[in-house]
């Protein structure tokens, strides 16, 4: 959701004073004031570049400019005029040079932070103002000092504003900042720290647009009386009470809902919010590029939400409980174990020639996993070798059987479920498959692992 502010208002001057009674230079100590408050000012916030501004015929302010470019911790650029929503501008000039004021190229960026020094003009503010009232700033800050004045006698002015304005009414709001005044050992402390403050729109009606989108927002007619329901009626609720203002709903025309998003004709909500024919919008959208660019959204909000939609116990089938006590290469070893005592069970060994024969015999493989499950041999081994093997394989699947049996047992008495899935780790060891929406999966672009396991 965004507000589209549209202008900037006039706020209540914050006059304060700082002493500057050191022994440096009067000149250069009024410029470290003057700088260390435009520093903690832009530090207030996260702006994409600073840029700073001033008259190409006036160097002045040039020790100005290095002082802040020297503290404050941004990307900076000066005269570049490449201005962007998210960026600040430090515009510095002399009272003397009100012309210059190009404020009409700044258009929506951040904040304007206007630097005068009042060289013959005491009430410079009104002109700034007057200036500056058409513009779409969306904050504005004024520092003004007189480089004339003795050091002991200087006075730095700094005056804050913001006007919030919808399509139906406008208000002006005043803004009171506090300072700290300067220490008695001689250092300057300045606390320019500006709180947001409460914003009132004082009962104005605003026009919002809406999306129908069961369960976010449900339209029903009662008695031929519209209602709006859902929890984004209810989060827009909620705003209008915290800033004070009433809402008034508007549904796109011909059942378009959101409609199509281009840089001209778009259609649905995306049109009405184009055209400015609500103050903002609400809605569940997926974010795309082309949506974040043509609504020029300022500040927003993006998240993503993961829901987990598994059973808390996912019975194991007979099968698999038969077969879950061994790993799959014991199960190898043990029918390639069955597989060899059922050929030296067919294995004669000819005492005079000392040879060996292959003879067919009663006892074939399925009669060596019969004993191995613990059933009775029908046919004895005559052979004192045969009986040798005999012997063998029963100890053998003697102890198989008994651990097969205390493992089974251990994992019937532990439960007869899979492990539960409680975590992200539980559910990628799983292995289970995921489902998504088709619009979901741009999010795992870049996830090849998650990907191989959608279907």
């Amino acid at each position: 959701m965004k507000v589209w502010i549209l202008a900037i208002g006039i706020v209540t001057v914050v006059k304060f004073s700082i002493e500057l009674g050191l022994n440096l230079d009067d000149s250069n100590q009024l410029l470290v004031s003057v700088g260390k408050m435009v520093c903690q000012l832009l530090s207030n916030a996260s702006y994409r570049t600073v840029h700073f501004v001033r008259d190409d015929n006036d160097t002045a302010f040039d020790d100005l400019i290095s002082n802040i470019a020297q503290k404050y911790k941004g990307p900076i650029e000066l005269e570049s005029e490449n201005y962007q929503k998210d960026d600040a501008v430090v515009m510095m000039f002399d009272s003397n040079s009100l012309e210059y004021m190009g404020i009409n190229d700044l258009r929506r960026i951040g904040l304007l932070l206007v630097v005068v020094n009042i060289v013959s003009e005491t009430e410079i503010l009104q002109k700034v103002l007057s200036s500056l009232r058409t513009t779409q700033i969306v904050r504005l800050a004024i520092i003004s000092y007189n480089s004339s004045e003795k050091a002991d006698e200087v006075v730095i002015n700094m005056s804050t504003f913001s006007r919030y304005k919808t399509r139906n009414c406008e208000n002006d709001h005043s803004f009171v900042s506090s300072f700290l005044p300067a220490a008695e050992s001689g250092s300057i402390a300045i606390n320019t720290s500006i709180d947001r403050p409460q914003i009132d729109f004082q009962g104005c009606s605003m026009d919002v647009g809406i999306g129908v989108l069961a369960p976010f927002t449900v339209v029903i007619e009662d008695d031929g009386e519209i209602k709006y329901l859902g929890v984004e009626i209810e989060m827009t609720k909620a705003l209008a009470e915290h800033f004070n203002f009433r809402i008034r709903y508007h549904q796109p025309p011909h059942g378009m809902q959101w409609g199509i998003l281009n840089e001209t004709g778009s259609t649905g909500l995306m049109r009405m919010i184009q055209n400015g024919e609500v103050d903002f919008a609400v809605g569940s959208i997926a974010r795309s590029l082309i949506r974040n660019t043509l609504l020029i959204g300022g500040v927003g909000n993006f998240y993503d939400q993961l829901i987990f939609a598994v059973p808390p116990g996912i019975p194991y089938t007979p099968l698999e409980m038969l077969i879950m006590p061994v790993t799959t290469s014991c199960w190898i070893l043990i029918i390639v174990a069955c597989v060899v005592a059922s050929m030296l069970f067919s294995i004669v060994i000819d005492e005079h020639l000392y040879r060996i024969n292959f003879e067919k015999q009663k006892i074939s493989f399925i009669d060596v996993w019969f004993i191995l499950l613990g059933g009775a041999m029908t046919n004895i081994p005559e052979k004192v070798f045969r009986r040798y093997v005999l012997i063998g394989w029963l100890m053998v699947t003697l102890v198989f059987r008994s651990a097969y049996q205390a493992i089974l047992f251990d994992h019937l008495k532990s439960g007869v479920v899979f492990k539960p899935i409680l975590s992200l780790e539980d559910m990628f060891e799983s292995g289970l498959k995921f489902h998504m929406f088709n619009v979901s999966q741009r999010h795992f672009g870049r996830h090849p692992a998650i990907m191989k396991r959608y279907s």
